[in-house]
């Protein structure tokens, strides 16, 4: 094999490494952070294969400044120990972004991207119904909660369980995107455009739908309302855009929201 041909086989390799070392980021120790060593090798072949370091996005200005303020956190911080554990979660989240910027480039990788996200976000919604320690805020859904099982705890990091404000961040980030892909039924050929027909077509759209009642139920049974609000302005916002039709759903939405929260 030539050194040419390598260094392209190790810049191609990159997301599946971030995935690998992932765990250890998500629950780092100072050993484990020793995983970060295959970084770098990964970064200078990407630059000798093609060009850049990382790929170019709107984002990485913020992102590189993010980073330079985790670094002057960790100076400033009384415990290292203490601010680990955000400080890896938000470089993982970085190289996760970057690798998968750098293989996301052609309409069959994003439509499998899509996928693979969306069911990303039904499974840390199971996991979120397993393991999250639940604050009785509204006793409507105290009732609910109770009947639920604990069944993940001792987690490094969470030995409670997972923190509910923390699990509604996250899965606000799936709930408008399933909104949207329901909405226009074939946005990136996830679902079924309107010449399919059938029972497949049909199966792609319960299965979308079911996605969307698991992420959003979730949500809601974390009590969490800065989550609830950002989920409806971002959903509002697409219905407002996308068509006349969604828009007076929106418009129907909002007034209703404003009422409610009148009385």
């Amino acid at each position: 094999m030539t050194n040419a041909r390598l260094v392209r086989l190790v810049a191609a390799a990159e997301l599946p490494v971030i995935l690998a070392i992932a765990p250890a980021l998500l629950f780092p120790t100072p050993r484990r952070l020793v995983v970060l060593a295959v970084v770098p090798v990964i970064w200078l072949c990407a630059r000798i294969a093609g060009g850049r370091v990382v790929p170019r996005t709107p984002m990485n200005a913020a992102l590189w400044l993010m980073l330079v303020m985790a670094g002057v956190s960790l100076y400033a911080t009384f415990d290292l120990r203490f601010s680990l554990g955000k400080v890896s979660g938000l470089l993982l989240g970085m190289l996760l972004f970057w690798a998968i910027a750098r293989w996301m480039t052609t309409p069959d990788r994003l439509k499998l991207g899509t996928a693979a996200f969306l069911l990303a976000g039904g499974g840390l919604a199971v996991l979120g119904l397993l393991g999250t320690n639940w604050i009785d805020k509204f006793p409507a859904l105290g009732a609910v909660i109770a009947r639920l099982p604990r069944a993940i705890r001792g987690v490094p990091g969470a030995e409670e369980g997972f923190q509910p404000n923390a699990v509604a961040g996250c899965l606000v980030l799936f709930i408008p995107l399933q909104v949207a892909l329901l909405a226009t039924a074939s946005h990136l050929g996830l679902l079924p455009p309107a010449r399919m027909r059938g029972a497949g077509r049909w199966l792609l759209v319960v299965t979308q739908a079911l996605l969307l009642i698991l992420t959003a139920v979730t949500l809601l049974l974390t009590q969490s309302r800065g989550a609830w609000v950002g989920a409806m302005a971002a959903t509002l916002a697409f219905l407002t855009w996308y068509s006349r039709r969604s828009r007076a759903i929106a418009i129907a939405a909002a007034a209703g929201l404003f009422v409610l929260a009148s009385t």
